[in-house]
């Protein structure tokens, strides 16, 4: 860590992880030493559940029902939290789209701040249908949905 810090990160924690946990740091001639107690105790199922509504996937930027005329460029974006960061699918008439799909591309640059994109970049008949986006992680799934109609 930066500034010759340090620290001890417990995941995963149960009940034998309590106790008094010590830090000693020693340059030779002196040291120093640092101590917290920590207890674990089971999570009720109230605070479970509290905890899940709090990082479970929500959408803050949704798909929406789109009209677009057919040889040009679509593009969806949806933006989506949760903690963990959820795994995000796209799927259209309930089938998923491929990562690497020939026509239909779906962009993750951005996947660290949330947002994700679906893209065609020349829209043809076939392209018209039920579009879904769905989020996922340990704590629960959100999805949105959107009608795309192509015009001819």
């Amino acid at each position: 860590l930066p500034n010759n810090t340090h620290k001890l990160e417990l995941q995963h924690c149960r009940e034998e992880d309590s106790g008094l946990y010590t830090a000693r740091a020693n340059n030779g001639g002196e040291s120093a030493t640092c101590s917290a107690q920590l207890i674990v105790q089971k999570m009720s199922a109230e605070k479970k559940k509290e905890l899940a509504e709090a990082n479970a996937p929500v959408f803050s930027i949704r798909l929406k029902d789109t009209e677009i005329l057919e040889n040009t460029f679509l593009r969806f974006m949806v933006k989506v939290k949760g903690d963990p960061s959820p795994q995000v699918k796209f799927s259209k008439d309930g089938k998923i789209i491929q990562e690497g799909d020939a026509r239909v591309e779906i962009n993750r640059e951005r996947e660290e701040a949330g947002f994700y994109e679906l893209i065609i970049a020349e829209v043809s008949k076939k392209d018209a249908g039920h579009y879904t986006c769905t989020a996922t992680n340990k704590f629960g799934e959100a999805s949105c949905e959107a009608v795309v109609t192509v015009c001819g």
